[in-house]
């Protein structure tokens, strides 16, 4: 007896899946769950800052863009003492193995079977690290790309202008010299928002405003004046005449 249409369609939705399955194994060879390294990470990070007075310890690359798939984890630090911060990592309780250490890297194995990369960069860098090495590559070569076009260039090091080094300490200086990128993802979208202005901070309080106006109106009928009329008018853009 022959096989129904129904039992066909159903025996290659089977494989399909089977054959999805495998690809997926195979591409998460090596790799965990979000969900396992990130605490994983947090817990790491924490233990660093308590250990170290150093405030400046994060969690980098793909776990820092939130991936569904982790590789290694990679931590980014600074501080005065860097040897201090080094001797902190390698001597975690969680340590099963040491697999290198030196000045400015080291990496180790903790209990999960984790391998876990720490990088130590000078506090002028901290920002431009943490942007460069959060990535992803593709992101960071359309981000070049846009520095260059500035005539600005833009490494893990900082921001240079010439030999001149105008950025690189903080996250926010690291990227301010290209416009209002933030530590966004490139999805195609950098360009559009470079072009885009920068909101009105005032735009919404005042529409919020209004309506607070409307729904207090309805409740007290005419007893009282409007709000916009009992409040002083505010300058806008934060320019005042003191």
């Amino acid at each position: 007896m022959a096989p129904s249409s129904a039992s066909l369609v159903s025996e290659r939705k089977r494989l399909k899946n089977i054959k999805r399955g495998i690809q997926l194994l195979k591409q998460s060879k090596g790799r965990m769950n979000l969900g396992i390294a990130f605490p994983v990470a947090k817990r790491i990070v924490e233990t660093l800052r308590q250990k170290t007075g150093s405030e400046k310890i994060q969690w980098a690359g793909s776990l820092r863009r939130m991936k569904e798939n982790i590789g290694d984890i990679d931590i980014l630090a600074t501080g005065p003492n860097h040897e201090k911060i080094i001797h902190a990592f390698t001597h975690l309780p969680e340590v099963k193995e040491i697999l290198a250490s030196g000045e400015t890297k080291a990496s180790i194995i903790v209990e999960e079977g984790v391998q876990i990369d720490l990088r130590v960069v000078e506090e002028d860098s901290y920002g431009a690290a943490l942007q460069y090495f959060t990535g992803s590559k593709a992101h960071n070569i359309h981000l070049r790309g846009i520095a260059k076009a500035k005539g600005i260039k833009i490494n893990e090091y900082g921001v240079f202008k010439g030999e001149k080094k105008i950025g690189g300490g903080k996250k926010r200086m690291s990227i301010g010299p290209l416009g209002w990128l933030g530590l966004s993802q490139n999805f195609g979208r950098i360009g559009e928002r470079l072009k885009r202005p920068r909101p009105d901070p005032f735009q919404n309080w005042s529409r919020n405003l209004r309506l607070k106006e409307t729904f207090m109106s309805t409740q007290r009928g005419a007893m009282a004046p409007p709000l916009s009329r009992r409040l002083p008018r505010w300058p806008r853009k934060g320019v005042t005449n003191i």
